[in-house]
């Protein structure tokens, strides 16, 4: 693997190249939260809908396109049938959320916290271990999580540090990195963003 010091450097190019996208998990904020305002379902009312809704849209994100993330999760928030397509795990997921209001999985655990609000959260998926070297299967190890807060912490402090009048949080850190790998490794390099129109665009 290698050393910190270049994880670090290779990261931080990343950040520069999609250094556009950094606050992507505000707008995913904003498109969450105008459809948790619209049109919530009674039973989520007392639970919050716009904390229910980033829940499940973490929780049905893994292996997932984010327009199809975004269909999946505004289609269980309001109750429709899921679709055939839907992977088992994110099955056993939901139903384990509703029975103990506990997300399992690093990388879900973490999507939902973000969404929720939480900057100071790293969000280590296969594109975050891709970064770092690591494969994609390892995403989950806890050395893999805590090397990526590492490495995510000395860039937010690099850039912030160069950036005059600018902080970057960990979770906009994280964000640029992945943004900066898409325009990177795809030809187009057009970054995916959550658009409410698409929640409502149904079937899937």
């Amino acid at each position: 693997m290698a050393t910190y010091r270049t994880l670090v450097k290779r990261c931080e190019r990343y950040a520069l190249i999609g250094h556009a996208n950094r606050r992507w998990y505000r707008v995913a904020r904003a498109v969450i939260r105008r459809l948790s305002e619209d049109d919530v379902p009674i039973n989520y009312e007392l639970l919050g809908a716009y904390r229910t809704l980033c829940d499940i849209v973490a929780i049905t994100s893994p292996r997932c396109a984010v327009k199809r993330n975004l269909r999946f999760a505004w289609a269980e928030f309001t109750g429709k049938p899921r679709p055939d397509h839907m992977i088992r795990s994110t099955r056993v997921a939901l139903e384990h959320y509703y029975e103990t209001g506990e997300i399992r999985g690093p990388k879900t655990s973490r999507f939902a916290k973000v969404l929720r609000g939480d900057d100071s959260v790293v969000v280590v998926d296969t594109w975050m271990a891709r970064a770092l070297g690591v494969p994609a299967g390892q995403a989950r190890n806890k050395s893999t999580q805590e090397l990526a807060e590492r490495v995510i912490a000395a860039v937010a402090v690099r850039r912030s540090g160069r950036t005059l009048g600018e902080v970057w949080r960990y979770a906009e850190t994280q964000a640029a990195v992945w943004a900066g790998m898409i325009r990177t490794h795809y030809d187009k390099g057009k970054i995916p963003l959550f658009r409410a129109a698409d929640a409502l665009d149904v079937p899937f």
